[in-house]
């Protein structure tokens, strides 16, 4: 008993190692496992948008070119709402249900802008699909002539949100509107070397200011801002052109909305 009395303490404290070190390692492991779940779920609460990816098509006959992107690649959703708002603006009138039927048309060579009335009209249509954080836009701008005094161009852009698809406004993105319309406006004066003033804006032919700066109703994201777009007739006579006015984020982050659409 007096020799086994060593082998015993040893052993003992052999346990207690063990055990320590087990606990130990079960801690680190816990520990481990509870930072994977938190950031698992900052993840979930921020998610970064998943990008789309579109393709260009084009299509030419008489008297018309027809460019415009689709989405192929990003879910169904987003996908439909896009192309549903893309064959309203080729063909408002239509019946078509959907932008396939129309582009078989096209491929067909069986459409057509010309007609009794105006043999020499002509249609130049322009598509494109951007993407910015979880905000989907597509802008389409169209030059028409139908034997008039003078053709007519437009630009107009919507906004969706990538993942439901319901349309997205300003109000969704900026917190702060006023301050917003007061950046765009200190950039269309700068643009214009023009006064803060109302009848400068009045004297310059921007008639549709006479009240008061107005933010317009069409406006696109890119990487470095955003750009307000001013169609013909908006803001002054035709003869007054289409402007765009474009302020970068660092001048505008203050207003917008923390975690917003854009991700900024």
């Amino acid at each position: 008993m007096i020799h086994l009395k060593p082998i015993s303490i040893l052993l003992a404290f052999a346990i207690l190692v063990w055990g320590c070190y087990t606990k130990k390692s079960e801690n680190k492991e816990g520990s481990l496992i509870q930072h994977k779940n938190t950031f698992e779920q900052v993840n979930k609460r921020n998610p970064k948008a998943e990008k789309i990816k579109t393709q260009k098509k084009e299509f030419k006959g008489d008297g018309y070119t027809i460019t415009y992107q689709v989405i192929v690649e990003g879910n169904e959703v987003i996908k439909n709402r896009v192309h549903d708002a893309l064959l309203k603006s080729l063909a408002p009138d239509s019946k078509y249900k959907n932008l396939e039927d129309f582009e078989k048309l096209l491929k067909a060579k069986k459409y057509s802008v010309k007609s009794d009335y105006c043999n020499n009209a002509s249609r130049d249509f322009s598509s494109t699909i951007y993407q910015v954080g979880k905000v989907v836009s597509i802008n389409n701008s169209e030059y028409t002539f139908d034997c008039g005094a003078h053709g007519n161009g437009y630009t107009e852009v919507q906004h969706f949100h990538l993942e439901t698809g319901r349309p997205i406004s300003l109000n969704d993105i900026f917190k702060n509107q006023k301050g917003l319309k007061d950046e765009v406006e200190k950039q269309f004066c700068a643009d214009n070397k023009l006064e803060k003033n109302l009848d400068a804006y009045i004297s310059a032919g921007y008639e549709g200011f006479a009240d008061g700066f107005i933010l317009a109703k069409n406006y696109f994201f890119d990487d470095n801002g955003i750009s307000f777009f001013y169609n013909a007739y908006e803001v002054g006579p035709y003869t007054l052109p289409p402007f765009a006015v474009k302020v970068k984020y660092d001048k505008i982050k203050p207003f917008l909305h923390e975690n917003n659409l854009l991700e900024m």
